[in-house]
């Protein structure tokens, strides 16, 4: 019942050789009649084709949205050193968001959901992986109990830990 048909096969075989066809180079140069410009990939050679004028751009690369520290006291400076899975949201992140809330800020980790107000409690109903955290918040080294609603307007980052 599980074995594929003669047709099936050969179109599985062709499928398979058909990537091959498309890597093989041209023979032919890409423009015609052109003796003095060869097919090259040449950067020079592709401007000097097309007359347009070569841009050269001199800057640095932004740091965008990442973190390579932690600010935790517990954990090491570099974040490649720690044993767990840690995510970082950095202010500026916070900020491209939107997020004005700490639920807000936790919607896009991976593992975080947040409950309402069931079973009477109230502020952020934080659950690591389906479990409760409400005992397993920190703001700036302290213990936090979680009876309110956080903001994220005066925080630097939010660090997620999990494991």
């Amino acid at each position: 019942m599980n074995r594929l048909s003669p047709v099936a096969s050969a179109l599985l075989a062709l499928g398979a050789v058909a990537p091959a066809w498309a890597q093989s180079a041209p023979s032919e140069p890409a423009v015609a009649g052109s003796s003095s410009v060869a097919a090259t990939t040449q950067p020079d050679a592709v401007v000097a084709l097309l007359g347009v004028q070569r841009v050269e751009i001199d800057g640095q690369r932004g740091g965008g949205f990442i973190r390579r520290d932690t600010s935790l006291a517990k954990l090491p400076a570099d974040l490649r050193d720690v044993p767990q899975s840690v995510t970082v949201l950095s202010k500026s992140l916070l900020q491209s968001q939107g997020a004005v809330s700490l639920s807000d800020a936790l919607r896009n980790v991976p593992g975080v959901t947040l409950g309402g107000a069931e079973g009477g409690q109230i502020g952020n109903n934080i659950n690591l992986n389906g479990f409760t955290a409400r005992t397993d918040i920190y703001l700036d080294g302290f213990r936090d109990r979680g009876q309110y609603y956080r903001d994220t307007f005066a925080l630097d980052a939010v660090e997620v830990l999990m494991g």
